[in-house]
């Protein structure tokens, strides 16, 4: 038999001020041709359906048109909540769902009390899967346990974990293809920027040596980044996420599974990537350019002359055929900044997002006269993330990616809870 296993679409995400619930629109209708293409058997969503426990209209719309869509090409889906879902809401709109062949899952059962459920597919395969929605440690542990030293509370929950996945394995069967859904951090996932980092956090990561060797492929949804897990006793993948959601993915491909299996065998895996989103690009100006260029300033279309008119600065020039969602860096280090210069940037160039500024590090001479001596802080970069590295390592903190990555995401929260003007 063959199904699909795809994760953290996060319908109705506001990143930067605006949604990309059209993106995904493209990206859920060329998934649903591929079910019909390739003859999918089974659909499986590990989670984060929506970015909020409680979504939009819109996202809602989109996201059960979809499984509508697959339940009337008779193919079943199997969904569970993520740690952006709301358990109760997946509870809920699961008994309506079960008309279009859909089993969602919100809450943690016993295996024979709804945590497996077995599907006859088309394919003439019987099919158990074992389904784990996300546990977060307050879950698992009193607050007198995660209040223990970090070693002590993320050991128990591991181990609770454990009990948890082996108990819900127990519905396994061996005439079965044995499918095991939890949207989790494992030990040894690479984890991107985008992440909630208070769930990712490397003490509540279990050892994926826990996993049932009876399953034939273990489908995992929480961390964005499409990875297979190494060390795990069978196949054992996170989907990621169908779109780049911040500049720390940049360049990342984004793909789904298509996974076959039959029982007692270890699956086989082709990751497809993902059609529809747009990407992220980063490309740097310099002042001088822009300011000689003035309103006119563009970004080149592919195929376009290398030498441009005159009246036109030579770089940069960029492929933008895909439509990207821009950061535009301005180097300022030559010079004073228009105070104008982000309104301008974005008048001038299509799709952009952000605009990022590079200022004149301080000379000798100015670090000299300034009251209290020379400030490596004043004049450097105005990136948020770089200020707040330096913030950090004034005050004799320790600077790491993960710091730097709560703060990356703190940051991009607060963009989009800005009202524009």
């Amino acid at each position: 038999m063959r199904f699909l296993h795809t994760s953290d679409w996060h319908a109705g995400k506001a990143w930067k001020g605006q949604s990309r619930l059209d993106e995904l629109e493209v990206v859920l209708d060329d998934l649903a041709s591929v079910v019909e293409r390739e003859r999918v058997d089974l659909v499986l969503m590990t989670g984060d359906v929506f970015d909020t426990s409680s979504p939009s209209a819109e996202a809602e719309r989109l996201v059960f048109r979809f499984f509508r869509r697959i339940g009337q090409l008779r193919v079943p889906s199997v969904v569970i909540a993520g740690n952006h879902d709301s358990p109760a809401r997946v509870e809920a709109w699961a008994q309506l769902a079960e008309l279009a062949q859909v089993t969602a899952c919100g809450v943690v059962k016993p295996h024979d009390q709804g945590g497996c459920v077995t599907i006859d597919v088309a394919s003439g395969e019987r099919v158990v899967v074992g389904m784990v929605p996300f546990v977060g440690p307050s879950q698992f542990l009193s607050a007198e346990e995660l209040g223990a030293s970090p070693d002590d509370a993320g050991a128990r929950y591991a181990r609770r974990m454990e009990r948890l996945v082996t108990g819900i394995s127990a519905g396994f069967r061996p005439d079965a293809v044995n499918i095991l859904m939890a949207h989790t951090h494992l030990q040894g996932a690479a984890v991107g920027t985008s992440e909630r980092r208070v769930h990712v956090a490397e003490a509540w990561a279990a050892d994926p040596g826990m996993l049932p060797p009876t399953a034939q492929y273990v489908a995992l949804g929480h961390i964005h980044r499409h990875q297979q897990i190494v060390g795990a006793p069978v196949p054992t993948w996170y989907a990621g996420a169908p779109m780049q959601l911040d500049f720390g993915e940049e360049g990342e491909p984004k793909a789904y599974n298509l996974v076959d299996a039959q029982p007692g065998r270890p699956a086989h895996v082709e990751p497809r990537p993902y059609a529809g989103a747009r990407p992220l690009r980063t490309v740097t100006v310099t002042a001088a350019e822009l300011i000689r260029v003035g309103t006119r300033l563009r970004i080149a279309s592919p195929g376009e002359a290398a030498a441009p008119p005159a009246d036109l600065f030579a770089v940069p020039i960029v492929d933008v055929s895909d439509h990207p969602h821009l950061r535009v860096i301005v180097d300022c280090t030559a010079g004073a900044v228009d105070p104008d210069i982000n309104r301008r940037v974005r008048a001038a160039i299509p799709g952009v997002v952000s605009v990022d500024i590079l200022r004149r590090g301080p000379s000798e001479d100015d670090a000299a006269t300034r009251p209290g001596g020379p400030d490596p802080g004043r004049g450097g970069t105005l990136a948020p993330r770089a200020l707040y590295a330096l913030f950090l390592t004034q005050h004799g903190a320790t600077v790491d990616d993960a710091t730097l990555a709560a703060f990356d995401a703190l940051y991009e929260d607060a963009l989009a809870s800005e009202v524009e003007p």
